[in-house]
């Protein structure tokens, strides 16, 4: 019984990260928050190596990197007039 209030604040924390993800979405193009969600993978590469000594391998670094670089490209990527699928489709 002793963890049911660490799993309590747990779960409060994911609502409410859930609740503003589903927030910025409706208010912004999904183009540019994806890489904002795909850093996930950074950070716990790098969290799980500094709280819990995890082993970083070549293939962590190689996704990392992935990662990293097509966010970078996203952001590169000019804004333009796309084509609903409910326009193009009738």
């Amino acid at each position: 019984m002793t963890a049911l209030p660490n799993l309590v604040f747990a779960s409060i924390l994911a609502i409410v990260s859930i609740m503003l993800v589903s927030w910025a979405y409706g208010r912004a193009e999904a183009r540019l928050l994806i890489p904002v969600e795909y850093t996930a993978f950074v950070w716990a590469a790098l969290l799980g190596w500094l709280i819990y000594a995890e082993e970083v391998t070549v293939l962590t670094l190689l996704g990392t990197a992935l990662i990293v670089a097509g966010c970078l490209l996203a952001l590169g990527q000019q804004s333009g007039a796309v084509d609903h699928v409910e326009t193009t489709a009738l």
